[in-house]
């Protein structure tokens, strides 16, 4: 902190986007050092980054990749994935070395959150320091070099997605669904292979070594129960799964 601190010059930036305008109406940007938008939600078109004592303009030609084709539009008007996405040029106009993204995709729908993190990843693609935090766990999955996870204010976990997925004792999961009937899950966690056994939103969920071992007594499990399946679905552990398997419980947003 105290170096990147030095950095900023002793101060640090805030982006101020102010109303009224559309987004071309003022297309002259401050040049700042440091990027920080916390939270992005509300923002609108005026475009202009402060330090407290002045503001300095240029023009900042890769804003156009995110807000392009946008130019005529008033930005209280625009869809929140384009507000998050124009506050995101907003922090970005100064080229920053490091750039701090507050919930960048809270609200967003799926469509937006993907659209959003292409943006995130071409921008630390040509260099930029990027610290996300995020209540979605397959978005840091997808978009984090390095993942920190963090419970009751402290880090309980650092390491690459899939430094953290190695991590596990059972790196496949086994996730079923019942149509009829079920099982105890003393029962699943006696099986041969079997790490760990959770619910979560009406389905079984398996955490195995491999499945070629685990998933035959599985099925013959639910026979001898007369249990029926709706679907039955083999996957690769994920950071829900780290984090489940950290905490003890699923991950809530908020």
């Amino acid at each position: 902190v105290p170096a990147v601190f030095e950095r900023l010059g002793g101060g640090f930036f805030a982006v101020i986007v102010t109303g009224q305008h559309t987004i071309a109406a003022q297309s002259d940007f401050a040049h700042v050092p440091f990027g920080q938008v916390a939270p992005l939600g509300v923002h609108d078109a005026n475009f202009r980054v402060r330090d407290g004592t002045s503001t300095r303009h240029h023009r900042h030609s890769g804003t156009a990749a995110v807000i392009g084709g946008l130019r005529d539009a008033q930005s209280a008007r625009l869809a929140l994935g384009y507000q998050q996405r124009l506050a995101l040029a907003c922090a970005l106009v100064g080229d920053p070395e490091l750039l701090v993204l507050d919930e960048p995709t809270t609200g967003l729908d799926p469509q937006a959150r993907l659209q959003f993190g292409d943006s995130i990843l071409s921008y630390r693609d040509r260099g930029c320091t990027i610290l996300v935090s995020t209540h979605y766990m397959e978005e840091a999955q997808r978009l984090c070099d390095r993942v920190a996870i963090i419970e009751r204010g402290k880090a309980i976990a650092v390491g690459s997605p899939g430094e953290l997925i190695a991590s596990l004792d059972g790196n496949l999961v086994v996730e079923v669904e019942m149509l009829t009937g079920d099982v105890e899950d003393e029962d699943v966690r006696s099986l041969a292979g079997v790490t760990s056994v959770r619910r979560e939103n009406g389905a079984l969920l398996v955490s195995v070594r491999e499945a070629h071992v685990t998933v035959p007594p599985l099925l013959d499990l639910f026979r001898a129960r007369s249990a029926s399946l709706a679907h039955l679905t083999l996957r690769q552990a994920t950071l829900e799964d780290v984090y489940v398997s950290l905490t003890g419980r699923q991950y809530r947003d908020g």
